[in-house]
């Protein structure tokens, strides 16, 4: 890791300090250089290692120094909060750390500049965990939460003018931020909060997503990647000044905050305008409303969405509500999808369009379409197929499509992948857009859409009497869109069915839990009828960023119906240590067992050399 100094250009009143000039007219006002009363006699390293508990939820009162005086620290600041991604909270850092401090205001960066030194007195003030990330604050319903105002202004005082000169821009790569060592707690302490820099990287998804996105829950999770492939998460609020920008295409350098969320490393931009430096222009997504150049449109389209982001061209709006289309994964088979689920309505519920790129009718020499669709869970929702003069939906004239649509399986499970039957299009000519569109009423009682592999201008492989659903899913659990599941967990003190970002999956973690080191515990399924199956084939994600004894203590097993033994199941694929990215199990064979009832577990134990957190969730069996 390499660390310089780091100069932007700053007009700094102080530059005109020393120099005294008159007029016949008036006298120019002195400029005022705040001194601070106080020094620092404790740095944010020896501070944050002293009070470290684990990243455990905990709040400590901090207290006097070895001589009895207040514990006073220091430092500059390098976080603000003018387009509100850092929420009332400002981030000091100093030569040997970083920490943030809480404050239940906004507008701070009006008082504390970016750049500017600030003193602060912090004995007696609480210091204390969120999800991990090490903070200073006041008790707020037993966490770490904001302190008034003018609390702070009693205990912070800023000393000189503001100066980005003196901050020290630590210039890091994506694979040294994931190769931190998290158990060596200087370390660990060390870059917590950091401000850094990222250089060569790229947004994924540059160009066609924002920074955040109105469809989920209070943040979303966007990426940046390196030449080599390596991700980072990138953090963003929903609710500030940006989250509508368009993530900027091209190479160049991200400076963030590095805070830390439940073991994951992430970076949260203040403003992408000064943060994000040498990648192409930002701004608005292209307005659509305007029909696109015959030579603009393809005569054909596929889309597998196997690149993990809608194909060139393709764009996706809301007219209603608050949700959108998606492109998302499964046991590694990416597909675009849409869902009402913990959404707000609009005024005409839930209207969610995925718009193709546009498309040539008068080039194309087979005028039909097809795709599939797959839908999970019941309620009023529906999915509709449209051809579009343009790619705005609310201007253009649209012409509806009849398509075979699936219907939901009463026990709420995916029904698997319906073909579309071969659709006409012989009617059109000219450029033309292809829309879905989702809706829905009740965001608590609405159906998840599915589409995949669509080929438009192309002849399809299916025929519309042979629908097929590929997969043939039998059973599917730990769908990361279900707020519950049905399973037993054995020991509910380490097992729990968790959410992060809005997404759900099975946790288990002995960490600091020795009183249950040497014993095993299961999540256990249902019992899984196999009895129509010739054969069966077991597949789940899952992710562990720390692996000591994961994979000798830890598996997935299966008894037959009534039985007590388990049979233990070899698991072909474990997730890579050092990140929490979930992976596909792999194909798991379970044919031994088609035509019985059986139950499915995952099996977790510990010791005292390695109590390691795994996370499972999108169990699915297939025939």
């Amino acid at each position: 890791m390499k660390i310089r100094n780091f100069f932007i250009g700053l007009a700094v009143a102080a530059a005109s300090a020393g120099a005294v000039s008159c007029s016949d007219d008036f006298d120019r006002p002195p400029v005022i250089v705040p001194e601070a009363t106080i020094e620092a006699n404790t740095t944010i390293l020896d501070l944050k290692e002293q009070y470290w508990q684990g990243t455990g939820s905990y709040l400590t009162e901090i207290g006097l120094t070895e001589n009895g005086d207040h514990i006073i620290i220091g430092g500059r600041v390098v976080s603000s909060d003018e387009c509100g991604n850092i929420y009332q909270r400002i981030i000091i850092e100093d030569e040997t750390a970083a920490i943030p401090v809480r404050v239940y205001a906004t507008g701070l960066y009006e008082t504390y500049h970016y750049g500017q030194e600030v003193l602060m007195d912090v004995t007696g003030l609480l210091i204390g965990t969120y999800n991990g990330w090490l903070m200073i604050g006041v008790d707020y319903n037993g966490g770490i939460g904001g302190m008034d105002k003018n609390v702070m202004t009693e205990r912070a005082q800023v000393n000189g003018l503001p100066d980005v000169r003196e901050i020290i821009d630590y210039n890091v790569t994506i694979s040294e931020m994931n190769g931190i060592n998290t158990s060596d707690v200087t370390e660990f302490m060390t870059w917590q909060s950091r401000f850094v820099s990222l250089e060569n990287v790229e947004f994924v998804d540059a160009g066609k997503q924002p920074f955040g996105d109105s469809s989920e829950n209070s943040y979303v999770t966007r990426y940046i990647k390196d030449a080599d492939g390596n991700r980072m998460v990138v953090n963003t609020s929903n609710k500030c000044t940006f989250s509508g920008t368009t993530m900027p295409t091209g190479t160049g350098t991200v400076r963030a905050i590095l805070s830390y969320f439940r073991s994951d490393w992430q970076l949260v931009i203040s403003d992408p305008a000064t943060d994000c430096i040498g990648f192409d222009e930002m701004g608005e997504p292209t307005d659509p409303g305007q029909p696109a150049e015959p030579g603009d449109a393809a005569a054909q389209i596929t889309a597998d969405f196997e690149s993990g982001s809608l194909p060139a061209g393709w764009t996706e709006t809301t007219t209603s509500g608050n949700r959108n289309w998606l492109v998302k994964d499964f046991s590694g088979n990416y597909y675009a999808q849409c869902s009402a689920f913990k959404g707000t309505a609009g005024a005409n519920g839930f209207e969610s369009w995925l718009i193709t790129a546009p498309v040539d009718f008068d080039k194309m020499t087979e005028k039909v379409m097809s795709f599939e669709t797959e839908i999970q869970y019941s309620g009023v929702s529906d999915l509709q197929l449209y051809v579009m003069t343009s790619a705005d939906p609310a201007t253009a004239e649209k012409t509806e499509l009849t398509f075979i649509k699936p219907e939901p399986n009463a026990n709420e499970s995916s029904t698997g992948y319906l073909f579309s039957g071969e659709i006409d299009l012989s009617q059109f000519t000219g450029v033309k857009y292809v829309a879905w569109l989702y809706t829905a009423v009740d965001p608590n009682a609405s159906r998840t859409y599915r589409v995949d592999n669509v080929k438009i201008g192309y002849k399809a492989d299916q025929q519309p009497d042979t629908p097929a659903t590929p997969g043939g899913v039998i059973y599917t659990a730990l769908d990361e869109n279900a707020t519950s599941i049905d399973w037993t967990l054995t020991n509910t003190d380490i097992w729990k069915w968790a959410e992060y970002s809005g997404k759900h999956y099975l946790n288990v973690s002995a960490f600091n839990k020795p009183e249950f080191y040497d014993q095993v515990s299961y999540a256990e399924s249902p019992v899984i009828d196999l009895t129509s199956a010739s054969k069966a084939t077991l597949t789940f994600d899952h992710a562990a960023k720390f692996q000591t004894t994961l994979k000798q203590l830890c598996g997935v097993v299966v008894r037959l119906e009534g039985a007590t033994d388990w049979t233990e199941l070899t698991i072909p694929e474990w997730p890579a240590a050092g990140a929490w990215t979930f992976v596909s199990s792999g194909a798991i064979d379970l044919s031994a067992y088609a035509g019985k009832k059986i139950q499915i577990a995952f099996k977790y134990g510990s010791s005292a050399e390695g109590a390691d957190q795994w996370e499972i969730k999108n169990l699915k069996i297939t025939e």
